[in-house]
């Protein structure tokens, strides 16, 4: 058995070979766009509210947090990821008692490709 690992984006030919007579190629094309998990809420209490996130490769996570009912930006959030690059965390503090924030997590990987992952709300309580 063997592996491919991808080293760009773009098109690759494969050929594999049994002998000078068995051939067989075959053209892929490499997008590796990140993947972002459903955003885990681990922590909510008055004082933070604490998210882990995952991606199926190495990548840089931020998000956009937005007050839900209004729509209006609050915070760009930095998270802390693993050595990997793969799990990642992030602590929101001085948010409002009983208000409501929406959460959009935005990754970029070694290719420099982005992706948006899926919105979580979270009400401080």
């Amino acid at each position: 058995m063997g592996a491919v690992q991808a080293r760009g984006v773009g098109s690759a030919v494969i050929t594999a070979a049994l002998s000078a007579s068995l051939q067989a190629t075959t053209t892929v094309e490499v997008t590796a766009w990140p993947v972002i998990g459903v955003p885990a809420v681990e922590a909510n209490t008055r004082r933070a509210t604490m998210l882990a996130f995952t991606t199926d490769t190495a990548a840089a996570i931020a998000a956009v947090l937005a007050d839900d009912s209004s729509g209006a930006l609050v915070q760009i959030v930095l998270t802390t990821p693993d050595p990997a690059r793969k799990h990642h965390r992030a602590v929101l503090a001085g948010l409002a008692s009983g208000a409501s924030y929406r959460l959009t997590p935005a990754a970029v990987n070694e290719f420099a490709l982005g992706a948006l992952g899926p919105a979580v709300v979270v009400t401080v309580p």
